[in-house]
């Protein structure tokens, strides 16, 4: 833990912050660490989620991808960045824009195969917490009408995010790297 840290960003952009970490398994610690704190301090206020109050929470690791990766979070118009990446998906890979309430995490449908993709090309922690609260919402209550997903559900992400991807993210997303697609 003693090699991960916060770096506040442009708080004109948005309210924004970098966890550096060692590797996928420092990140899985740390995610699971803190959700325990908070699950015996349910009461208290005094422990926040990782990414509570922020826009974004970036992963980075302390590597060369990761520096190239604070260097990018710095500069990104993230909006334009998400809309070039969708668009390139609409017209290239023949997927279509999701319509549904969810498209703000999924922002491309495959209607064919009933898939949702989400887009991870940057490892934002508060994203993933709300994807896995998207898929896991059809397992916590089915008496609501929501019942069981007909959905699968993917991310487009970086080659060396993946091992990252996989130690938080819900296992049941299919990661699907860009770095061939391009």
């Amino acid at each position: 833990m003693r090699q991960h840290g916060l770096i506040s960003m442009d708080a004109v952009r948005s309210h924004c912050g970098i966890l550096l970490v060692e590797n996928e398994k420092s990140l899985s610690y740390a995610l699971h660490a803190n959700e325990q704190a908070r699950e015996n301090q349910k009461q208290s206020k005094d422990i926040r989620s990782f990414g509570e109050g922020l826009d974004h929470l970036w992963v980075a690791p302390i590597t060369y991808e990761g520096n190239l990766e604070v260097r990018d979070l710095m500069v990104t118009d993230f909006t334009q960045e998400n809309q070039n990446f969708v668009d390139f998906t609409t017209h290239q890979l023949g997927l279509d824009p999701n319509d549904e309430d969810d498209a703000d995490v999924f922002p491309v449908f495959d209607i064919m195969d009933e898939i949702k993709y989400a887009i991870g090309i940057h490892i934002d922690i508060n994203q993933i917490r709300t994807i896995n609260q998207v898929i896991q919402r059809y397992d916590r209550v089915p008496s609501k009408g929501l019942g069981e997903s007909n959905y699968s559900y993917a991310l487009f992400c970086r080659e060396w995010q993946m091992p990252y991807y996989q130690a938080i993210l819900d296992p049941r997303v299919k990661l699907i790297s860009i770095d061939n697609l391009c």
